[in-house]
């Protein structure tokens, strides 16, 4: 399902907003190398969420010309210092909100003594906590090691990483030069609250770090300033 709104407010706001709303499954979400199949004979223990399913998505663009100086409906009649400090700007943005990404619990051991690809353990309760941290992510005391000459009862893709939460935001002061040209002073920053997207935890059962985050998939904020010539 896919939503868009998109709007241009009197008061010099637009609005662009899309959201969508999906599930994609399949048995293999690569090549049978990447994706890691546990018994090549039996496909039917793969079928899951696929490894790039997110469930939610939505995204807000909006551009303000902020209603102060000259023709606009705050300090209209400013000259002088206070119409260069203060009219003529814009504010514009762009926020992301997605759903994590799935991931499968391995078990870090060839148990069922075929050298397949990656094997799953057995999986004894739900594994998911109510608030994750980046030591503990999900309920590491839901999976025990798969029987010798077993395939461990875990399905793939089982559990989620953390969501993507994004604001990149930017302000712009334009003055005008001559008729047909003029000078935009811009600030911008990416990730403007230097918000952290956690990656994916360990989750190798035999790994003394299984269930711990370790990074981000994100930069941290980055700010910018540039001057532009527009004729």
């Amino acid at each position: 399902m896919q939503v868009k709104f998109e709007r241009t407010f009197s008061n010099g706001l637009g609005v662009l907003a899309s959201y969508t709303r999906s599930k994609s499954i399949d048995d293999a979400s690569d090549d049978f190398g990447g994706s890691g199949v546990q018994d090549i004979n039996n496909l039917r223990l793969e079928r899951a969420v696929s490894s790039f399913d997110y469930p939610q998505r939505l995204s807000v663009g909006y551009v303000w010309a902020l209603p102060i100086g000259k023709g606009r409906r705050l300090l209209s009649s400013a000259q002088g210092v206070a119409q260069v400090l203060l009219g003529g700007w814009e504010t514009s943005g762009i926020v992301v909100m997605q759903s994590g990404a799935p991931f499968t619990v391995r078990s870090g051991r060839d148990r069922a003594n075929t050298s397949s690809g990656p094997q799953r353990p057995n999986r004894v309760s739900d594994g998911k906590i109510d608030n994750p941290t980046l030591e503990r992510w999900f309920d590491t005391n839901a999976f025990v090691m798969n029987d010798l000459y077993t395939w461990g009862n875990s399905g793939r893709n089982i559990l989620r990483g953390d969501g993507l939460e994004g604001w990149d935001a930017s302000a712009m002061k334009n003055f005008k030069i001559w008729e047909a040209v003029s000078l935009q002073f811009r600030f911008e920053f990416f990730n403007a609250f230097n918000h952290a997207d956690f990656s994916n935890p360990n989750t190798n059962l035999s790994s003394g770090n299984f269930g711990k985050v370790f990074g981000t998939r994100n930069s941290p904020r980055i700010g910018q300033v540039a001057l532009k010539v527009i004729f």
